[in-house]
């Protein structure tokens, strides 16, 4: 059955638990960073994909009109449960501030798709430890802080009686560096995309802090194989296109 008639029969809810994800502004969030990842031309379509941090599956939705096969991964079980009634699909609840190592039990996948989740973890380094292990292709979307911050990871507070923030009620917003570092841990190439999505949360010059407290965010592509692909250097580019 096509992804289009398991839509059909199945019914969306909202609940008060994850009503956040609908709001306009976090939809709009996610056209433009989708379609920033549509835009840099990478072999997306009929792949086997691990989604890490998956909320309500609007990304998942993606891959699934890219008759991939996709694992949907999620901290809260309301939401691994939203998905499998939205989808008609399996989805598997890790908790991955807390437990991570059960990620050991999934691997070979070709695209592990991250967006939306390193930020709401305290503990980035152990997350990436097993998330790096589970995929040819690693597709990272994170706040990050300024290349002048001081601190390498930002410990922050997170509201955890919502839905889209941490479960821990901790999160981070390391710096592009320490991403690229620990991404080279594990891949032998790791990339940053030369533009970024049209969002105000993601300016151009990351390099000194901004003014205003709005979400600062970045793009990361690492991969097990060389990438030959004109939107994306192998180093963190001063300035976004």
């Amino acid at each position: 059955m096509g992804i289009l008639s398991r839509l059909k029969q199945k019914k969306k809810t909202t609940n008060a638990s994850n009503k956040n994800f609908f709001e306009a502004r976090y939809q709009i969030h996610n056209i433009v960073r989708l379609s920033h990842l549509n835009s840099l031309d990478l072999e997306l379509n009929g792949k086997r994909v691990l989604e890490l941090g998956a909320g309500v599956g609007d990304h998942t939705l993606f891959y699934l009109y890219r008759g991939c096969d996709v694992m949907p991964i999620e901290g809260r079980r309301e939401l691994c449960d939203f998905i499998a009634n939205r989808f008609g699909i399996k989805s598997e609840r890790i908790d991955f501030e807390y437990e991570s190592q059960k990620l050991i039990d999934h691997s070979n996948y070709d695209i592990v798709h991250c967006y939306g989740l390193l930020y709401h973890l305290s503990n980035p380094a152990e997350f990436l430890k097993y998330a790096c292990n589970t995929g040819n292709l690693f597709l990272l979307e994170t706040c990050v802080s300024t290349d002048d911050s001081e601190d390498p990871i930002n410990i922050v507070s997170e509201n955890i009686a919502d839905s889209t923030q941490a479960i821990s009620g901790k999160g981070c917003r390391p710096t592009r560096k320490w991403i690229f570092d620990e991404l080279r841990k594990y891949y032998p190439y790791v990339y940053c995309s030369i533009t970024q999505p049209r969002h105000d949360e993601f300016p151009l010059d990351l390099r000194k802090r901004q003014t205003g407290d709005h979400l600062t965010r970045a793009i990361f592509v690492a991969s097990k194989e060389e990438i030959a692909n004109p939107k994306l250097v192998q180093f963190i580019p001063e300035l976004y296109k």
